[in-house]
């Protein structure tokens, strides 16, 4: 591992040789003491921070300027690192952004498809319409935020495949 945070949890965890991540357990245990060096660090740094600005009490924290509550300038830096490295590797992943993409497609056509014909929407949820604020859209907003993604991708079968049950 090139990152300085994952090396520093390796050698906290004490993996010899190339630590295995796609080991359930191994994960697991990685990302649990990843949280743990994070939040001693948030805790640590602020506490430093606290008694470097002389604060005793809510009032004092409230009357400055500065954010107190911050990492170490060490942990900062390798954070700036990993965030660069997950935003390369994962979030901008090309199978990641496919799949926000179907996300996505999918969502708007759900949508597109109940504000054209609120019929396709179960009775109960139709007869929110008239006495919700926002009327169709917000009942229909609604409805496609309550879903879970297996929900919506069924759901958008139902609507667009031409061979799946009603």
């Amino acid at each position: 591992m090139e990152l300085a945070l994952a090396k520093r949890v390796v050698a906290s965890l004490d993996l010899t040789g190339k630590a295995d991540l796609t080991d359930e357990l191994t994960r697991h245990r990685f990302i649990r003491r990843l949280v743990g060096i994070e939040v001693s660090d948030a805790i640590a740094a602020t506490s430093a921070g606290l008694g470097q600005y002389g604060v005793d009490s809510l009032d004092d924290l409230r009357g400055l300027t500065e954010n107190v509550a911050c990492y170490s300038d060490e942990l900062a830096e390798e954070n700036r690192a990993l965030k660069a490295f997950l935003y390369q590797n994962f979030y901008r992943h090309y199978r990641v952004v496919r799949m926000a993409s179907k996300a996505d497609r999918i969502v708007r056509r759900l949508f597109d498809a109940f504000v054209t014909e609120p019929e396709q929407l179960p009775t109960a949820t139709q007869r929110r319409v008239d006495s919700q604020p926002g009327g169709l859209h917000r009942v229909v907003c609604d409805y496609i935020a309550g879903m879970t993604d297996r929900f919506a991708v069924l759901e958008y079968k139902r609507l667009f495949d031409p061979e799946e049950r009603v």
